[in-house]
């Protein structure tokens, strides 16, 4: 049973308004912006990857902004949106298993970089994101910048807005559920199995911030996955070209 969530107030025009945007920003995303990425890749075009990594930081800030000018025009509390640090008990329970998880990620990073031939095919997994994975220094610099967005603006985004605008709206469990599957669509521009993968993973961070009463935990997390993942996927990619480079190269 999912604990229900604190409301104070009555979703406006203004909500509704943002809500419907992050909706349907995901389309537009998938069918029109992404194919032009990946063409963009294809044909090699300078500066693909950076231009990806600063749309990316400007999209979640803005809409961040959005959401923070709203709070702040109607004089709403910003514990409604779970920005305080929650009860002490909960609170340290969710590090803890933040902690876990994380360690756990980076035991199973290092055993797949210790072998060659599984990280080359975990880059052949990961053809989706292939734009998002950094490649040189600079890459990795601005990714990082982006994977710390990522934490703290989806969760304020997701697990702080949306999940108190849906469960407003149709209580707490199909609320969480609503919010939980707006996340996964924020995704879709990596694929339907990506966006369902990004769903349950939504849901994990939506019984997070509900279990401990604050984002933080959630952000932690969430900034850790990316950046774990991003370098992963950053070396995963780069295997791949030089064992593609060395297959290609004829015999001297």
């Amino acid at each position: 049973m999912v604990p229900q969530v604190p409301t104070t107030y009555v979703p406006g025009v203004a909500d509704h308004a943002l809500i419907a945007l992050m909706a349907l920003l995901p389309f537009g995303e998938a069918w029109w912006y992404w194919p032009r990425i990946m063409r963009a890749l294809a044909d090699r075009v300078a500066g693909t990857r950076t231009r990806v990594y600063r749309n990316l930081l400007a999209l979640e800030w803005a809409l961040t902004a959005a959401v923070v000018a709203v709070w702040v025009l109607q004089h709403r509390a910003w514990a409604v949106l779970r920005l305080g640090v929650g009860q002490p008990g909960p609170t340290t329970l969710g590090a803890a298993f933040v902690a876990g998880y994380v360690v756990l990620m980076l035991v199973q990073v290092r055993a797949l970089v210790a072998d060659p031939a599984r990280l080359v095919r975990f880059a052949a997994r990961q053809t989706k994101a292939d734009p998002l994975a950094p490649r040189t220094t600079d890459d990795q610099r601005l990714f990082a910048l982006l994977a710390v967005t990522a934490g703290l603006c989806e969760e304020f985004l997701f697990r702080g807005f949306a999940l108190w605008y849906f469960t407003s709206l149709v209580g707490s469990v199909a609320g969480f559920a609503l919010a939980a599957v707006l996340f996964g669509l924020g995704h879709l521009y990596l694929g339907r199995a990506h966006a369902v993968r990004a769903a349950i993973v939504g849901a994990v961070f939506g019984l997070l911030v509900i279990g401990t009463g604050s984002l933080w935990p959630a952000i932690v997390l969430h900034v850790a996955m990316d950046l774990i993942g991003g370098a992963l996927g950053g070396r995963a990619f780069r295997a791949a070209e030089q064992q593609a480079a060395a297959g290609a190269t004829p015999p001297g």
